[in-house]
């Protein structure tokens, strides 16, 4: 996996040339909020991405099933748990 020349300013990745990069492993983000089991939104929580999984992701359509599909990002939140996350799913922890 080729990696970008990234680095984090306050949790927001940058690249070389200051300009904000989408997102990248070591930003600091917030999650969207998520279905739990009982059918209620999860509260939203922050953590910092860990892996990214774009370049071994098959196109959804690919899968011959709509459930259980993969996610581009992995995300450690500060809780402790390990979620996996799309591009709209996350937002920087700071964009507020």
């Amino acid at each position: 996996m080729k990696k970008k020349d990234v680095a984090t300013d306050g949790g927001v990745a940058r690249n070389s040339s200051t300009v904000p990069v989408a997102f990248a492993v070591g930003t600091r983000v917030r999650t969207s909020p998520s279905a739990t089991a009982d059918g209620m939104r999860s509260v939203e929580q922050t953590g910092v991405i860990v892996d990214d999984f774009g370049e071994v992701l098959a196109p959804h359509d690919q899968y011959g099933r709509d459930w259980a599909l993969t996610k581009r990002w992995a995300v450690a939140l500060d809780s402790g748990s390990l979620v996996f996350r799309d591009d709209d799913e996350l937002e920087h922890e700071h964009a507020r």
